[in-house]
């Protein structure tokens, strides 16, 4: 893992897991290098999404076992910098977790 990076455990099979390390690919070069981060790094999540909007990227909710998680946390891209939204986005009762 990488320097600060954590690790998680799926909960039924103990060998596979996720962590929340970050690599950048570089399309000239077609390579993955390893990219030091500033911040509060977001915790090992599974079922994220991230999206990128101008200098920005978006990490938005995932599971972090055993519950869902609902947090946002955002990478500014010129900077390396990961910041943490203070207030979380409502979790929609609709939605069954695990869905089917």
């Amino acid at each position: 893992l990488q320097p600060g990076a954590k690790f998680v455990n799926h909960e039924d099979y103990p060998i596979l897991g996720w962590n929340n390390e970050f690599y950048r690919y570089d399309l000239n070069t077609t390579e993955w290098t390893y990219q030091p981060l500033k911040g509060e790094a977001p915790p090992p999540t599974a079922a994220s999404t991230m999206t990128r909007v101008g200098d920005k990227a978006y990490l938005v909710a995932g599971r972090n076992p055993p519950t869902r998680v609902n947090d946002v946390y955002i990478l500014d891209l010129v900077t390396m910098e990961w910041r943490h939204l203070d207030k979380p986005l409502p979790l929609s009762p609709d939605v069954p977790w695990p869905a089917p």
